[in-house]
């Protein structure tokens, strides 16, 4: 039996492409008001800190916006817009997986994975940099690939046997 509870419905629905009659621009319109609505205009909190975006424009939209549906476009992402905001706010989910790892330069990453019993559907990481007063909203995506999956679940077993 999994450990994890079978219940998800904070999360939200899909925002998809045909919702807009398959117009990209609408689309992505869309998308960005969502985006500026959960990290722009409300400023989103993650155990009791903010959460900071990358603000730097490219075409008209902040960078982090970017980072998480892909310049490309790529509708995986695009269509799990309300994710990062929904797994923030409810990140004491046992559905959610969270550890710290470090990067270069003494820096450390947060990441909260959801990784819902064992549905690809729902295997969806957010990543955030660690600051001081303040976590920087690095990235989301889908893990589609099982040799990522696998690296991820070692990290994680190895923070929690750790016992961080």
């Amino acid at each position: 039996m999994s450990k994890f509870r079978k219940d998800i419905s904070w999360l939200p629905e899909l925002i998809l492409l045909e919702d807009y009659n398959g117009d990209w621009e609408k689309y992505n319109d869309a998308l960005y008001e969502i985006f500026r609505n959960d990290f722009i205009i409300n400023k989103q909190i993650f155990k009791k800190m903010p959460v900071s975006i990358k603000t730097t424009l490219t075409n008209g939209k902040e960078e982090t916006f970017w980072h998480i549906t892909s310049e490309k476009g790529e509708l995986e992402r695009c269509k799990r817009i309300k994710w990062p905001k929904a797994i923030l706010d409810n990140y004491s989910d046992s559905v959610i997986r969270i550890w710290r790892n470090e990067r270069p330069r003494g820096r450390y990453n947060v990441l909260l994975w959801l990784a819902f019993d064992n549905n690809d559907e729902y295997d969806y990481l957010v990543v955030l940099g660690e600051r001081k007063g303040y976590f920087h909203f690095i990235t989301a995506y889908t893990i589609e690939f099982s040799h990522r999956k696998r690296k991820l679940m070692k990290e994680y077993l190895e923070y929690i046997d750790k016992g961080l």
